[in-house]
């Protein structure tokens, strides 16, 4: 526990994922961030924490650990041949997979055993791909134009499963009488015994994970924090942090003075135009609300986030990487975005 909450972290990504999506990334030999990380590039994390919070659920890594990766990636990729072969087979992973995502809730469960199998090798080209561009040299611009056009490529795969795993959700819920919320708090491992023989945890287990805050994940071990252990981590971590004022990156310039509106939840969310969305991390679901948006301010994601591709093509003053904006700030503060600077402050 001191180890985790001394450890300085880097959110890596936020999405509202249930424990069944955010195990997609963690099936036992196939970890994204460990096993299959190791077999593609050759390195990996040690370790890894998730917090699962009001249906919304963010991934953090070490920040030394995502230094000396991100690094290594950025000297892979300045390899041309090693570069082309990247870019390459991620885009095969990436059309292999995505078809399996734009099925039916009922042909997803027969083939699953085989997204099973296939998802552990596309999913380190992603986090790969984004973290060797945050890294690169700014003399490495053809580098960063092909990474960055690979991921574009691969964007709408979270977009496409993120739908069709709530439509399954919704299938095996009527199909069980388990009450959807319960059915979300399986993991794939489970998911498959259901398949195979129809049994699933009884619902007293199911719900007693609801409670579950974090999962702290290292060297092929888990362990579970409670509600009062992580909320201690998470006091740590503030405790240097100013009140009024953040430093991210400049994920695209422009200065905005406007007033906060902070989203997790895309759906049912509201945004008045002109507003400044501040949020832990967007996917192409969040697209409506940043148009309406006057600013793009996000807890975590680097140059290749969704966050920070949508505002550049948006030309919306933008910043990522701030760690802790939806927590400092609040719905109708008023603050200024420099993100020429990196800076959002209260005013």
């Amino acid at each position: 526990f001191e180890r985790i909450k001394r450890t300085e972290w880097q959110q890596d990504w936020e999405a509202l994922y249930t424990p069944l999506e955010a195990s997609l990334d963690n099936q036992p030999q196939n970890e994204t961030y460990f096993s299959s990380f190791t077999k593609t590039f050759g390195r990996c994390f040690t370790r890894m924490l998730i917090i699962f919070k009001n249906e919304v659920a963010a991934g953090w890594l070490s920040v030394t650990e995502y230094e000396e990766l991100g690094t290594y990636l950025a000297q892979k990729a300045s390899d041309p041949a090693y570069l082309q072969s990247w870019i390459a087979t991620f885009r095969e992973r990436a059309d292999e997979i995505m078809p399996l995502v734009q099925l039916s809730p009922e042909e997803f469960l027969n083939i699953f055993p085989e997204f099973r199998v296939k998802y552990p090798a596309f999913g380190p080209y992603v986090v790969a791909t984004k973290m060797a561009f945050d890294f690169l040299p700014p003399n490495k611009q053809t580098v960063a134009s092909k990474l960055e056009d690979a991921r574009k490529y691969s964007e709408k795969f979270y977009f496409y499963s993120g739908t069709l795993l709530n439509q399954v959700v919704r299938l095996v819920a009527s199909r069980t009488n388990y009450p959807e919320d319960l059915i979300r708090q399986l993991t794939t491992e489970e998911l498959q015994i259901y398949i195979d023989s129809n049994k699933l945890p009884s619902k007293s287990e199911l719900e007693s994970r609801a409670t579950i805050v974090a999962i702290y994940l290292q060297n092929g071990k888990r362990y579970l924090l409670s509600e009062s252990q992580i909320s201690s981590v998470q006091k740590y971590w503030r405790k240097d942090v100013r009140k009024d004022e953040l430093h991210g990156i400049t994920a695209y310039p422009g200065k905005v003075i406007g007033r906060v509106r902070i989203i997790h939840d895309y759906r049912n969310s509201f945004l008045r135009k002109g507003e400044i969305l501040v949020t832990g991390m967007t996917d192409p679901n969040f697209l409506p609300i940043i148009q309406k948006a006057s600013a793009v301010v996000a807890d975590n994601g680097g140059m290749l986030s969704h966050a920070a591709i949508a505002a550049r093509e948006m030309k919306k003053p933008c910043v990522v990487g701030t760690k802790f904006a939806t927590q400092i700030f609040k719905d109708g503060d008023m603050v200024e975005v420099d993100a020429g600077k990196g800076v959002v402050r209260k005013i």
